[in-house]
Order: structure tokens, then C-alpha cells, then sequence
């Protein structure tokens, strides 16, 4: 490579004494180099410019991200205090004079909810049926005892026909919390339809039952167990 830059001596045509001077192939190869050095500054501005653009998008990334979790965080506080507002602020129902409690439940009565099984659920949504519906025993006792302290509330009426499973010791502290209710002064009646040994148990608390003639209702009463007990030699 150095070869192509050494002068080349050379005879003058008057003296004939040799003169240093740069071959035609020299220069030729000096503005060759010259022009092989340009796509080496195009690279580097390329480079630069890459850079810059590259800058940028990491800059507006961390604004993105420092933006999005600002505004999360604004709207989840934004939530949890509309949500406080809400039952601050809760409206108190206003129970009209001469009111009366209806307690009519439409399912099993338990003194625990049961675990909810997805699949039981399920399978009673494709189906179409109904899931029997469970109400807590302490939820009806404070609703009743809630209703004997209300001034507005003068009368409880029992609708027990579409109870479905409840023990003897949950109906016995059902009936205790019904005559209380009784004892403040207060009427009690019972409607149904047809009634079994469970519902016959809670609609005997009232003041007066009104049961539709033409239907039925199944009252066999504890005496009907006295065999079973007997071979059971339960005294």
C-alpha cells in the first residue's frame, strides 16, 4: 500500500538529472482512498441518528409506563373512596306506619352457608333449574327481633309453604323469636297454601292461619316416631 505513495525518480528532458515526482497511479489511488473514506462518515451519521431514535422511544416507553401506573393508581383510589362515599352516605329505609314484616323463605334454612360448588351451579345453569336458595338462621332472628322494636312495623306475617329443609332446634329458635315478637304486643298470621310438619310447626305461632281448603297439609306430630323409638329402645 505504501509502494503506490514513494515518488518516482525520474530523467528531465534539459538536464537529465532525475526529479522526484508522483506517478499518474499515485494520485489516481489518493483520490481513490479519499473517496472510500465517504460511506464511513454516511455509517457513523447513520449510527448517530439510530442512536437519537433510539433515545427517544426509550424516553416515551418510561413516560408509558410511569403514566399508565400513575393512572391506575389515581383510578383505584378514585374507586375505593367512591365505594367508601357510597356506604357513608347509604340512605336509611323509611318503613311506613302500620307495616308489616313478611317472613316467607323460599329455600333451606342453615346456620352456615354451604360452600358454593362451580360445578353444581353450573351444571343447574345448563339445565334450567333453580338452586335451592339458603338463608342464615341468626339473618331471620335479627330481622325478627329488628321488627319487634320497630315502632312502624305492627304486624309479622308467616308465609312458611315454600320452606324446604330446616332442623327442629332452628324452628324452635325461630318460634321463640316469634313469641317474643308476640309478647311486644304485636299481631301475628300465617298464610299458606299447603303446609308439611316443619311449616305447620312455625305457622302454629300465629294469632290466626289462613290455609287454602283445597289443599293439603301433613302433620304427623312426634307420637308417629313412638314404634321407631321403641324398637330403637329409646325410652
Amino acid at each position: 500500500m505504501l509502494s503506490r505513495f514513494l515518488p518516482v525518480q525520474s530523467p528531465c528532458s534539459t538536464c537529465n538529472k532525475l526529479k522526484h515526482h508522483v506517478s499518474w497511479c499515485c494520485l489516481s489511488a489518493l483520490l481513490s482512498e479519499s473517496f472510500t473514506l465517504q460511506p464511513h462518515c454516511e455509517v457513523n451519521i447513520l449510527k448517530k441518528i439510530l442512536r437519537c431514535i433510539g433515545s427517544v422511544i426509550r424516553f416515551g416507553w418510561k413516560v408509558l409506563i410511569t403514566g399508565t401506573a400513575l393512572i391506575s393508581t389515581i383510578l383505584f383510589f378514585a374507586g375505593f373512596g367512591m365505594v367508601l362515599l357510597l356506604f357513608a352516605q347509604q340512605p336509611e329505609v323509611e318503613i311506613e306506619n302500620g307495616s308489616a314484616l313478611v317472613l316467607a323463605p323460599h329455600g333451606n334454612i342453615l346456620e352456615k352457608k354451604s360452600p358454593l360448588d362451580p360445578a353444581t351451579h353450573l351444571l343447574h345453569i345448563l339445565n334450567g333449574t333453580l338452586q335451592q336458595e339458603e338463608f342464615l338462621l341468626q339473618d331471620i332472628i335479627s330481622g325478627i327481633r329488628a321488627a319487634a322494636n320497630d315502632k312502624h312495623i305492627k304486624m309479622l306475617v308467616l308465609v312458611p309453604d315454600n320452606l324446604k329443609q330446616a332442623g327442629l332446634n332452628q324452628l324452635q329458635d325461630i318460634g321463640r323469636e316469634i313469641d317474643a315478637f308476640k309478647k311486644s304486643g304485636k299481631k301475628v298470621i300465617a298464610y299458606a297454601d299447603s303446609l308439611s310438619q316443619g311449616q305447620y310447626y312455625l305457622a302454629a305461632r300465629g294469632d290466626e292461619i289462613y290455609l287454602n281448603l283445597w289443599e293439603r297439609w301433613t302433620c304427623m306430630g312426634s307420637g308417629s316416631f313412638a314404634c321407631t323409638c321403641e324398637n330403637c329402645w329409646i325410652s
